[in-house]
């Protein structure tokens, strides 16, 4: 029997998250100003460098504007955010009911267009060796059944990752992977997101019917496929 290790957050994650949360809320408004760092750091009880750290990558997340000599601001993240604030968004449950958010549906049509161009690819020139790989995921991919529902879905989507990363890889397509590997985080996320709703058995089947798909040449089938699994309400 396996057993995951357990991680603790450091205070620094702790501080991220409570500002995080407090954004998200509508408690702290869009150009708000912040306390400054050693005000945060004797009210939270913690070092300044554990604040100035959780500041910073707030600041690269896009969620606060930090202004040398003026402080630290609420930013608007819709403008100055990137796939870190989408991450956090989804890390932190600042999407609620994420299905139905234009943010999420947005980057959901986007990788269903990269996934799909990289289906179609390996489906019009593949060989055995890549098939080989997916199936061998796929059967991977099974093994995670068994454990705690929630790691269970966690497992399961670095394998979906990984399933669709080697389908970028062997379209023989060298921007692909490249910009797969650039979503990661935000897209294991995503898919276990979608696991904890489907469930593994369920994502094992269409990853399956996928690999089929491919292997008869078969772009257009497994396109749509590609379809019902990324963008399915």
């Amino acid at each position: 029997m396996d057993f995951e290790a357990i991680k603790a957050e450091t205070v620094t994650e702790q501080l991220e998250a409570r500002i995080l949360g407090r954004i998200l809320s509508g408690e702290l408004k869009r150009g708000e100003k912040l306390p400054t760092e050693n005000m945060l750091a004797e009210k939270m009880c913690i070092s300044k460098s554990a604040v100035h750290i959780g500041l910073k990558n707030l600041e690269r997340s896009g969620f606060l504007r930090i202004s040398p000599r003026h402080g630290t601001f609420v930013a608007d993240y819709g403008e100055t955010g990137n796939i870190d604030t989408f991450t956090a968004l989804l890390r932190y449950g600042g999407v609620r009911g994420a299905e139905d958010t234009e943010l999420v549906d947005s980057m959901l049509m986007f990788m269903y267009s990269l996934e799909t161009a990289a289906v179609r690819l390996l489906a019009s020139e593949h060989d055995e060796t890549g098939l080989a790989e997916l199936r061998a995921i796929c059967g991977e991919l099974k093994s995670v059944q068994g454990g705690a529902p929630e790691t269970d879905c966690d497992r399961a989507a670095e394998y979906v990752f990984r399933f669709f990363h080697c389908i970028c890889v062997k379209s023989r397509n060298r921007a692909m992977p490249l910009l797969f590997n650039t979503f990661r985080e935000a897209t294991v996320e995503l898919w276990a997101q979608r696991i904890r709703k489907s469930g593994v058995s369920d994502t094992v089947t269409c990853l399956e019917k996928l690999s089929d798909c491919i292997a008869r040449g078969d772009g257009e089938s497994a396109a749509k496929l590609c379809r019902t699994l990324t963008i399915k309400k």
